[in-house]
């Protein structure tokens, strides 16, 4: 199951040995600043290395952690992009390798789940009644754990054509079940990470 603040250990882990092992400003007469930067094991291998290229406010990052591309609209820097936080910085995500590519998420079944155990907790007298009167809202809701057990067009696929408001006795359904499971992507947060990590700022519980 997803966990931010175990993510987050793993990640500083991942970068112990990094070191900037590349980072230039390039000024040319007529033409925008460009800032370029190599954030890579000091040992000089490629793993986990990230390169950055900050252009006219548009921020390219490839290597090893995988390719996105971020936007402001005017000019900034590295160090800047360095003190966001994860939120901010990831609806700055235009384009990426993942699903939907612009302001990507990753899908965790396990997390979705727990989500709607937690949901149903809340209720927990009042369905423990529906569900025994009910038999076909209980096999509904098997139909629904099931469907988080696939991947996130599987699940999405039930959200069509089950009956998710018979799952969990609420027709507002569509309120919450679309985006439960859903995290920032890992290399999302690296690629942030890495910028905070190599300019010595604060990983802090936002990240």
């Amino acid at each position: 199951m997803y966990d931010s603040d175990k993510e987050k250990q793993r990640i500083i882990n991942t970068f112990e040995n990094h070191i900037i092992r590349d980072h230039q400003v390039i000024f040319r007469a007529g033409s925008p600043r460009v800032e370029v930067m190599t954030w890579g094991n000091k040992n000089g291998s490629s793993n986990c290395r990230i390169d950055y290229m900050l252009r006219n406010g548009s921020l390219a990052v490839y290597g090893d952690l995988g390719e996105a591309v971020y936007r402001w609209y005017g000019e900034t820097n590295l160090e800047w992009i360095s003190g966001l936080g994860l939120g901010y910085f990831h609806g700055k995500c235009e384009a990426s390798e993942f699903r939907d590519g612009r302001n990507p998420k990753e899908w965790d079944g396990d997390s979705a789940i727990k989500e709607i155990k937690d949901y149903l907790k809340d209720y927990a007298a009042e369905d423990a009644k529906y569900y025994k009167e009910n038999p076909e809202a209980k096999e509904e809701l098997k139909s629904l754990f099931a469907a988080c057990g696939e991947d996130y067009f599987g699940y999405h696929a039930y959200l069509r054509n089950g009956d998710p408001a018979l799952a969990i006795n609420n027709d507002d359904w569509w309120e919450f079940l679309p985006s439960i499971g859903e995290h920032i992507p890992t290399r999302i947060r690296m690629h942030l990470i890495g910028l905070k990590m190599a300019f010595s700022k604060e990983v802090s519980r936002y990240c």
